[in-house]
């Protein structure tokens, strides 16, 4: 079900040379969006301005566009209400729910968070996703991440080594 649900995000993109997408926290209960610059822009712009770019593909000269990544109704979980950890948070999406890995282990400092998984499930269809979301265990972390800091998101690089997988996160201001 949820490589489905990268399949329409997939056919958006495949249109356009992206860039490394920017995970943006729900607004007043609503849904997490991920901000996809199109191009290789190394331009920064700012989070209302991200918020504001289109749902779909305008024109040529159009800097970015906003996704429903698969993790983009995470912030509705009741469970989460209830003070959870970041890593408890983790833990209930990618292993007792989603089944994507076996365990998980968070490590944050300042901005970067560092979050391993252990037997990561990370093969999945869609190219582009892959490219600017990350994988889909990295990206359903993301949006956890984003709705608990409540504040945006960037998934800076993974590694996967034998059947560990290493997502480094960095929370923007």
């Amino acid at each position: 079900m949820l490589q489905g649900a990268i399949l329409g995000v997939e056919a958006l993109l495949e249109q356009c040379d992206v860039g490394r997408a920017t995970y943006l926290p729900p607004e007043n209960g609503g849904a997490i969006f991920a901000y996809v610059p199109l191009g290789l822009q190394p331009e920064t712009i700012s989070l209302d301005k991200m918020r504001q770019a289109p749902k779909s593909l305008v024109g040529n000269d159009q800097r970015g566009l906003l996704v429903y990544p698969v993790g983009s109704e995470l912030n509705r979980i009741p469970e989460f209400q209830d003070g959870l950890s970041l890593e408890e948070r983790l833990r209930y999406v990618l292993v007792e729910s989603a089944d994507m890995c076996s365990r998980v282990l968070v490590e944050q400092t300042g901005s970067l968070i560092v979050v391993g998984m252990k037997g990561a499930k990370v093969d999945i269809q869609g190219e582009k996703y892959q490219n600017s979301l990350g994988s889909l265990p990295s990206s359903l972390a993301a949006c956890v991440i984003a709705t608990l800091h409540d504040k945006p998101v960037t998934l800076m690089d993974e590694r996967k080594n034998s059947d560990r997988l290493i997502a480094r996160f960095r929370l923007l201001e």
